[in-house]
């Protein structure tokens, strides 16, 4: 379930590409929580990872995304949230770890002050390209959240070539194993990696048709 950064720095849950309507969220958190040992999270990010560096720097638009993670705790009883801002630049490293940080010390004050026992849940996403990893300090970022969730999906080399959406083994540029291995070393905490799968699939369509009739026979 998605929450969306907006450009004043607060978060709401109606909109953007991926649009769940408050009351479906609340009707699957309900069910959820029949099962006391499953967590509820909400990410945070979406479709624009780009507010983040700015919202981070605004005194007044980080307050604005403070008040609206403590609105989402209250509104859908949620057990933690994930950060997605992918593809962090190694300008805005420090800018992503001080995030990091300042929502896990937010979190804890909302542990107290509901008298809650256990500890929010806090994650964020991480590339699947194994280039970007060397701008994230993630031994650093495992600091302050439970797991990093590595997104698995929409390789880039689908917008020219087919293949699949999250290609296991062997892909053209890199793969789920070569960036599993590369996380796992790098951080030397396998339990704390979490694989992001997709749910669902791509299509391609022909852009001309050239094949003949004698090319389709077997």
């Amino acid at each position: 379930m998605f929450a969306y950064l907006q450009d004043d720095g607060s978060v709401i849950v109606n909109g953007g590409p991926y649009e769940v309507k408050a009351s479906d969220m609340k009707e699957v958190i309900s069910v959820a929580k029949e099962r006391e040992s499953l967590k509820v999270m909400i990410a945070i990010g979406g479709s624009e990872p780009h507010l983040y560096s700015p919202m981070v720097s605004d005194p007044v638009k980080k307050k604005n995304f403070m008040d609206s993670i403590t609105k989402l705790f209250e509104e859908y009883d949620i057990d933690g949230i994930e950060i997605v801002w992918m593809y962090v630049s190694e300008i805005d490293n420090e800018n992503h770890l001080r995030l990091l940080r300042e929502v896990r010390q937010h979190l804890t004050s909302l542990k107290t002050s509901k008298g809650k026992k256990e500890d929010y849940v806090l994650s964020t996403g991480v590339s699947r390209y194994t280039e970007y990893f060397k701008h994230l300090y993630n031994n650093k970022v495992l600091t302050y959240v439970d797991f990093l969730t590595v997104q698995s999906h929409d390789w880039s080399y689908l917008n020219t070539q087919v293949g699949p959406v999250a290609p296991l083994y062997g892909g053209p540029q890199d793969s789920i194993d070569d960036a599993m291995k590369y996380l796992v070393c790098q951080t030397k905490q396998p339990s704390k990696l979490n694989l992001g799968i997709p749910m669902f699939v791509r299509y391609f369509f022909f852009s001309a048709w050239t094949m003949s009739l004698e090319d389709l026979r077997l």
